[in-house]
């Protein structure tokens, strides 16, 4: 009798315990991410990125404003565009200055209308890179300095998790000498061959 109380009490902590996990994924399940989360690109190659938010369901009304940080290496990438997504205005100043070995840019977005309406991903800001030099680079994405995400009824969105993406750029892979002269060796035994058959 004591043993199967001892049991329905554990199992009513784990139940407990479970809700708890639950309602806590629930309260942070605002995210900004970059999309695509990971590429593979040579030199030269352009690099397009969007970042989109989702999981913004605490107001009705709407995610109304947002401020992000980017960071990335600029030896390995090179910043060329960066669009305010409609319904969003980029209300930025201009980039922060490239310091060695970590370019920033600091984004921050006010929308005419409404982003995110009860919980749809949206899209605000979309990149364009060149991509330079090997090996990799995280964009990594962080809340800007220009404050927290905001909703069109006024509330304020502070348990965001940001989610940056990963680059990496590679060297294409030269033909060996050897496979050109396998292929020239084989075209000639093929002339050679039709010319005995002729």
């Amino acid at each position: 009798m004591k043993t199967n109380r001892k049991k329905m009490n554990m199992i009513t902590v784990g139940l407990v315990g479970l809700v708890l996990l639950f309602t806590a994924s629930m309260a942070s399940a605002a995210l900004v991410h970059i999309d695509p989360i990971a590429q593979t690109v040579n030199p030269g190659d352009a690099v397009l990125m969007v970042v989109k938010g989702s999981g913004f369901t605490a107001d009705p009304t709407g995610v109304f404003a947002g401020s992000i940080t980017l960071n990335w290496d600029p030896v390995v990438m090179e910043l060329n565009t960066a669009i305010a997504a409609p319904p969003f205005v980029d209300l930025t100043f201009p980039p922060a200055p490239i310091t060695p070995g970590l370019a920033t840019y600091d984004f921050t977005g006010g929308a005419f209308g409404v982003a995110g309406v009860g919980g749809v991903e949206f899209s605000f800001l979309s990149l364009a890179f060149t991509a330079l030099a090997p090996p990799s680079t995280l964009l990594a994405v962080a809340l800007g300095p220009f404050g927290d995400w905001t909703y069109n009824g006024g509330s304020v969105e502070t348990n965001v998790t940001y989610q940056g993406a990963t680059v990496t750029v590679v060297n294409p892979v030269p033909v060996p000498g050897a496979v050109w002269l396998l292929g020239s060796g084989l075209l000639g035994l093929v002339g050679i061959a039709r010319r005995r058959a002729a």
